[in-house]
C-alpha cells in the first residue's frame, strides 16, 4: 500500500493527505477554530430510529420548522466562522505568495510583476472578457511510444499511455468531424457545451428534450476522456461515507444529496431502456467490507451503519456477518446496499452520441417537454476563449467560433485561473483487470465492493467478450494519490498492490489491462454544478467529481438543463459552485498550504534516479536544469532528445514525470501534459514551450 497516512480509525473514503507537511503547521490553529462551540453539540442531529428507517420517510422534504431546527443544530458560532475565514484568508495569501518569491529570485521579474500578471488573469477569466481558455484535456499530436486505444481502424485519444478496459472492448470508435467554420446564434445554438464525457452529452440530452438546440465541441472523441477510464461503478452509497457527509452539510442536506445520485442512476436505466442502449447495464448490490478483518475495522462498520439509520438513508441495506462472494479472506461484518448498477461507459457515450445526432429517432420525443431540439457534435476541436454574456461564444484553436445563448464547461475542471481550481484535490487513480472464471459469476453474481481504508478499493465484475470466452475480468481501483506527488511509490508498485489485495479475496488470474485516471475531489465531498462563481450568468460549470463522476455527470445533465431552461431545480443549493462550507474549510486550508510548497521546487535538485541525459533509458523522461532553468527531457523510442520547459503554464510549478502513463505532471493543481509538451489536462490552457534539444 501507498505510504500516505491511512485513516484506519475512520471510514470516510475521501482521498485527502491531512497528514502531509502542512498538517503539522496548521493542526493547533484547526482544532481551535473546529472545537464545538458551548451548547453547539456535534454540529448535527437527525430524526429518531423510528422515523428513520421508515421507506415511506425515504426522501421526504424537511418542514420548515425542520430545517430552522437543522440550521441551529447545524450552525457554527459567527465567532468561529469569522474567525476561520480570516484564517483561511491569511493562508491563502501567504502560501500562494511562495511561488511568486521563488519565480522572482530565478526569473528577475519582480514580485510586483508577478502579481500585476496573475491579477490580471484571474480578472479576464473570471468576469468572461476573451480569456486564453482552453478545454481541459488536449489530443496528443504525437503518438506516445507506447500504443494505446486502438480500435479497429481507430485510434482513441486518450490522457495517457495506457487505455482502460473500456477502450480496449469498445467495438466501434467513434469519430465526429472538426469545427471547421463559424457558427452564428442565428443557426440555431442556444448552448455550446464544451466535454463530450458523460455530463457534456447528459446535459446536450436533456436540453434536446426540452426544444434547444445544442452544439457539444471536444479535443478528442468522445470515449477519450475521463468517462472513459473510469472503473463504471454506478452506486449512490456515497463513497466519502454518511458519517462524514452529515459533519460537513447536516442531515436533511445528506439526504438529498443521496437522493439525487439514486435519482441519477434511475435517469441512466430509463435513457438505456428507452433507446435499446446496449451497455451492459445492470442492478447490482453493493457492498462496504472491511479492508482486513479486524475488531477496528468492524467497529468502523457499525458506525456507519449507525451513521444511515440516523439519517434515514438505504432502507433497504442490510448488516450482514460475512461476504460469500469474496472467496478468499474472510471478510467479517459488511453493509450490503440493493439496487446499485454498472454499465460500461463508452458503450453507453458512443451508443447516447448516435441518439444525440439522429434527426429521426422517435425514441428521444418520450415524455419530452417540447418539441426536440438538434444536437451537432465535433471531435478533435481545441477551444481556446470563451466569452460569456451578450454575444457569448467559445473560438478554438483555428480560429472560429461558436456563438450561443449559453456556455457550458463540462470539461473535468472548468477553464479558469483559479476560480474553483483551488477548491478542488486532483488525484491519479489505478485501476487493473484481472481474468476470473465465469463460473465466479455463475456462482456469486455481479457486485459492485468497496473498502474501508483510505485511499479505498473499489471493486466489479465485468462480463468476457463473447460466450466462447471462458472469462471475465474482475476490475480493481484504488492506490490513490495527488497528481505529481507519490510519495516515492512508483505506478508499477501500486498496480502490483492492487493485483495482490484482489488475489487474496478473489480467483483471479493473468493482468489485462492497467490504467489510471484523474479525479478531482471537492473538500465537502460533493460536485459543483451550476453557475461558474464570478462568471456571466449564462456560463456553467460542473466539477469536483469525487470520484462519483458518473452519477454526477448524469446529475449535471438534469441540474444544469433545468437552470437553463429557467426551471426549479431541487438540487441547486445543493451543488451550487458559490456554496461556502465552513466545516470543510479545515482541509482546503490545509490542502492548499501543502500544495504551495510544492513550489520550493524551484529551489532544490531536480534530477531523480538519472543525472545525466545520456543514461536516460529511451521512452523516458527527466527534470533537469539549463543554468537556473528547469527543463524537461524526453527520450523517445529513436533516442531523440526532446526538451520542453518544466515550467507548468498554469501557475508556474515544476512538473514531473510520470513513467506510467508517460506524461508531465504538475504537482501543484493538476495540468498533465504529454512528452512533448501539450496539454492533456487542464487548468494549463498552454503547452510546455519549446526548448532547444542541443543545449
Amino acid at each position: 500500500m501507498e505510504s500516505e497516512s491511512q485513516r484506519s480509525s475512520s471510514m470516510s473514503g475521501v482521498r485527502k493527505n491531512n497528514n502531509d507537511i502542512a498538517a503539522d503547521l496548521l493542526t493547533k490553529e484547526k482544532n481551535r477554530l473546529t472545537a464545538p462551540t458551548s451548547g453547539s453539540g456535534s454540529g448535527w442531529s437527525g430524526p429518531t430510529s423510528a422515523s428513520s428507517t421508515g421507506a415511506s420517510d425515504k426522501w421526504s422534504v424537511p418542514s420548515e420548522q425542520q430545517q430552522q431546527q437543522q440550521g441551529k443544530e447545524g450552525g457554527s458560532t459567527s465567532t468561529t466562522a469569522a474567525s476561520l475565514s480570516e484564517f483561511a484568508d491569511k493562508v491563502k495569501t501567504e502560501v500562494r505568495n511562495v511561488g511568486q518569491k521563488v519565480e522572482s529570485k530565478l526569473t528577475g521579474k519582480t514580485s510586483s510583476d508577478t502579481s500585476t500578471t496573475r491579477s490580471s488573469s484571474s480578472s479576464s477569466s473570471s468576469l468572461g472578457d476573451k480569456p486564453t481558455s482552453s478545454p481541459a484535456t488536449y489530443t496528443n499530436e504525437r503518438e506516445v511510444e507506447q500504443k494505446s486505444g486502438v480500435i479497429g481502424e481507430e485510434r482513441i485519444k486518450t490522457s495517457g499511455a495506457h487505455r482502460s478496459i473500456w477502450q480496449r472492448t469498445l467495438p466501434t470508435a467513434p469519430s465526429f468531424p472538426p469545427l471547421q467554420r463559424d457558427i452564428a446564434m442565428q443557426e440555431g445554438c442556444d448552448t455550446v457545451i464544451i466535454g463530450a464525457g458523460i455530463s457534456g452529452l447528459t446535459t446536450a440530452y436533456e436540453l434536446i428534450r426540452k426544444g434547444r438546440d445544442v452544439v457539444v465541441i471536444d479535443a478528442r472523441q468522445i470515449v477519450g476522456g475521463e468517462t472513459g477510464r473510469t472503473s463504471a461503478h454506478l452506486a449512490y452509497y456515497m463513497d466519502d461515507t454518511i458519517e462524514d457527509l452529515m459533519k460537513k452539510h447536516g442531515i436533511e442536506q445528506t439526504r438529498r444529496i443521496v437522493e439525487s445520485h439514486f435519482d441519477a442512476i434511475n435517469s441512466i436505466e430509463t435513457i438505456v431502456k428507452r433507446h435499446n442502449i446496449d451497455c451492459d447495464f445492470e442492478r447490482v448490490n453493493g457492498y462496504l467490507i472491511q479492508h482486513k478483518k479486524s475488531a477496528d475495522a468492524e467497529k468502523n462498520i457499525d458506525k456507519e451503519w449507525d451513521s444511515i439509520h440516523k439519517c434515514g438513508v438505504y432502507p433497504e441495506a442490510k448488516l450482514i456477518p460475512s461476504v460469500g462472494a469474496i472467496e478468499g479472506l474472510n471478510s467479517g461484518k459488511a453493509i450490503m446496499f440493493p439496487h446499485q448498477a454498472q454499465f460500461h461507459p463508452t458503450k453507453y457515450l458512443y451508443h447516447l452520441s448516435k441518439v444525440l445526432t439522429d434527426p429521426n429517432n422517435e425514441e428521444i420525443k418520450q415524455g419530452a417537454q417540447a418539441s426536440i431540439g438538434k444536437c451537432t457534435i465535433y471531435g478533435g476541436t481545441h477551444i481556446v476563449k470563451y466569452q460569456g454574456g451578450d454575444g457569448a461564444y467559445v473560438q478554438a484553436k483555428q480560429g472560429h467560433k461558436v456563438f450561443a445563448r449559453n456556455i457550458v464547461m463540462a470539461t473535468n475542471v472548468p477553464l479558469n485561473l483559479i476560480t474553483m481550481i483551488d477548491s478542488v484535490a486532483p488525484y491519479r487513480t489505478y485501476c487493473i483487470s484481472a481474468e476470473i472464471p465465469k463460473s465466479y459469476r455463475e456462482r456469486h453474481g455481479s457486485a459492485l465492493f468497496w473498502d474501508d481504508v483510505d485511499p479505498y478499493h473499489y471493486v466489479r465484475l465485468v462480463r468476457g467478450d463473447d460466450a466462447k470466452s471462458e472469462s471475465d475480468w474482475l476490475v480493481i481501483g484504488g492506490e490513490d494519490h495527488i497528481v505529481g506527488r507519490d510519495h516515492g511509490v512508483a505506478p508499477a508498485q501500486r498496480y502490483a498492490n492492487l493485483e495482490q489485495w484482489a488475489k487474496e479475496r478473489w480467483p483471479i488470474g493473468a493482468i489485462v489491462d492497467r490504467w489510471s485516471g484523474q479525479v478531482e475531489e471537492p473538500f465537502d465531498d460533493i460536485a459543483s454544478i451550476g453557475r461558474n462563481p464570478h462568471d456571466h450568468s449564462n456560463v456553467f460549470i460542473v466539477t469536483g467529481d469525487s470520484g462519483m463522476g458518473l452519477t454526477h455527470g448524469t446529475i449535471a445533465g438534469t441540474l444544469l438543463s433545468d437552470l437553463i431552461t429557467k426551471q426549479a431545480s431541487k438540487y441547486e443549493k445543493v451543488y451550487d459552485p458559490s456554496r461556502h462550507n465552513i466545516r470543510a474549510a479545515p482541509e482546503y486550508i490545509t490542502h492548499n498550504a501543502v500544495t504551495q510548497l510544492q513550489f520550493a521546487r524551484w529551489l532544490a535538485p531536480l534530477h531523480g534516479d538519472v543525472n545525466d541525459i545520456e543514461d536516460l533509458p529511451r521512452c523516458s523522461g527527466m527534470v533537469t536544469r539549463d543554468g537556473l532553468k528547469p527543463v524537461a527531457v524526453y527520450k523517445d523510442k529513436d533516442g531523440m532528445v526532446h526538451k520542453c520547459s518544466a515550467v507548468c503554464t498554469h501557475l508556474k510549478g515544476i512538473v514531473r514525470w510520470n513513467d506510467d502513463e508517460k506524461s508531465w505532471d504538475c504537482p501543484v493543481h493538476g495540468s498533465r501534459f504529454s512528452p512533448y509538451g501539450e496539454v492533456l489536462n487542464a487548468p494549463a490552457k498552454d503547452p510546455l514551450p519549446k526548448c532547444d534539444p542541443t543545449k
